[in-house]
């Protein structure tokens, strides 16, 4: 397939009842401090707006990994600067999947609230997907959801509340729920990985309709990651017959309409798409970052793609080396975006905009090796990439995890604080533990004992040399 011939045309796949601007809206945004929501911004750029503490103030790893957390993976926790709230297996003779954990307990971190205290009609069943996070609202509040409904949590109150809002049913067997997308205009959606998209409320978190997505032939399709979202257009990476990217567009009082783009892909996009505003890319539209496995070129790319409103343009592609297992993260201040490669050492900043006819090679990229700057020359990225903006251009911070063997016979977990600006960058290493984890997953704050700065947290996944069922480690001076 040329690259002059995969757009698509402009398709209406599905119409819900009209949208107006949500007057309740102000109490129901995601909390602002922390990670909390997937990726840490409704459009997934993987940035946190708080300052950490520095490598000298790390003192201790403070961690939980006993029975009352569970078995935690993939993405794992979402988090408000304070509280975490995670989704994890619940152990043997236990119940209970959502749990709410106290960052600043000591001498270990403290399970607070689990959904297990609620009567079972009322608790998450297992239909819940492994790339979810639980959503954290502004006034306390906590949303995660399974196939049949999104529930949102009040553990604020004496005695602890649920609303619960149902998803169009029945679902194919095996779907899961993705979580909750924050349109940023009142309203939010509720994906399922059978291509089901559930616009709720999020002041209130009740149901106003449902769209189903269909590929351009009308097949269905499945949903690969959580969506991403910017200015009130939800987008979402599926397949069907092949891969798509959709937008779907909720503005002012007109129905929902969804246009899609068809890429030459044959196989799963695990990466969600990435949004960045005008005011950070230089262009004068939404620059949607979509990581494809393969392409008419037969090779792994990441594509810059405009919205034109009803269609998409590639504005600029990047020859990758490999697929790309996690999403990349943004810096809209110095118009950059940067990426790594599973088990790999180095981090790839490329520019944001790209002049040129459209489709241009984006060529002007550069590489930091990790294992030089760190001065750990074993060291292999194995999770997440999560980031540090809290104002000046040179605060930027990358938070990167990885294993070494160069401190004992043992591959031990390490986490990486990387600062490439200004040139040629600094970095910083803190053992987690002495054994690696099998994966980490996503990056979290809490309070250090300066108040305004914060201590990074990282959830592993597998953990004891990839047995294990995950821990929470918190890298902290007190």
């Amino acid at each position: 397939m040329s690259r002059s011939g995969v757009l698509a045309a402009a398709l209406l796949l599905g119409a819900c009842a009209g949208f107006a601007s949500d007057p309740s809206h102000a109490q129901a945004v995601a909390a602002a401090t922390g990670c909390p929501q997937f990726h840490c911004t409704p459009e997934a750029t993987g940035i946190m707006s708080q300052p950490i503490v520095g490598s000298a103030s790390l003192a201790s790893t403070i961690t939980l990994s006993d029975a009352s957390l569970g078995t935690l993976h993939a993405q794992g926790c979402s988090g408000n600067g304070k509280l975490l709230a995670c989704l994890a297996d619940p152990p043997p003779g236990t119940r209970g999947i959502l749990k709410i954990i106290d960052t600043t307990t000591r001498p270990t971190l403290k399970v607070i609230h689990t959904d297990g205290s609620f009567a079972s009609s009322k608790r998450l069943v297992a239909s819940w997907n492994n790339g979810q996070v639980p959503f954290m609202f502004s006034d306390g509040r906590v949303g995660a959801g399974d196939a049949r409904s999104y529930k949102i949590y009040d553990f604020t109150k004496a005695i602890p509340r649920m609303t619960s809002a149902a998803l169009p049913w029945p679902a194919p067997q095996g779907a899961t729920t993705l979580g909750l997308t924050d349109l940023s205009n009142g309203y939010g959606v509720v994906a399922r990985t059978d291509g089901v998209l559930t616009f709720i409320k999020m002041a209130r978190g009740t149901v106003v309709g449902s769209l189903s997505l269909a590929g351009q032939n009308g097949e269905p399709v499945i949903l690969n990651s959580p969506p991403s979202a910017s200015n009130g257009v939800l987008y979402a990476v599926a397949k069907g017959d092949a891969g798509y990217l959709f937008a779907v567009s909720m503005d002012g009082n007109a129905a929902p309409t969804t246009w899609n783009w068809r890429y030459a892909n044959a196989g799963k996009i695990s990466a969600s798409p990435v949004d960045v505003s005008p005011s950070e890319s230089g262009y004068s539209k939404t620059l949607v970052l979509l990581a494809v496995s393969d392409s008419d070129l037969g090779t792994p790319q990441l594509l810059g793609i405009l919205d034109n409103g009803s269609s998409a343009t590639v504005q600029w592609y990047i020859q990758l080396a490999q697929n790309l297992p996690v999403t990349p993260s943004v810096d809209g201040i110095n118009r950059r975006v940067y990426f790594m490669y599973q088990n790999g050492h180095k981090v790839y900043e490329y520019p944001l905009y790209v002049g040129g006819s459209a489709p241009v090679a984006n060529a002007t990229g550069k590489s930091y090796d990790l294992q030089a700057l760190a001065g750990m020359p074993d060291l292999h990225f194995n999770g997440h990439i999560g980031a540090i903006q809290s104002g000046l251009a040179s605060d930027f911070t990358l938070l990167l995890a990885g294993t070494t063997s160069s401190s004992g016979p043992s591959s031990s977990q390490y986490m990486v604080a990387f600062r490439p600006n200004p040139a040629p960058g600094a970095a910083w290493a803190t053992m987690v533990s002495a054994e690696a984890a099998r994966a980490t997953g996503a990056w979290n704050l809490s309070p250090s004992s300066t108040p305004g700065i914060y201590c990074p947290l990282l959830v592993e996944v597998g953990t004891g040399g990839g047995t294990g069922p995950g821990s929470l480690a918190l890298m902290c001076d007190h």
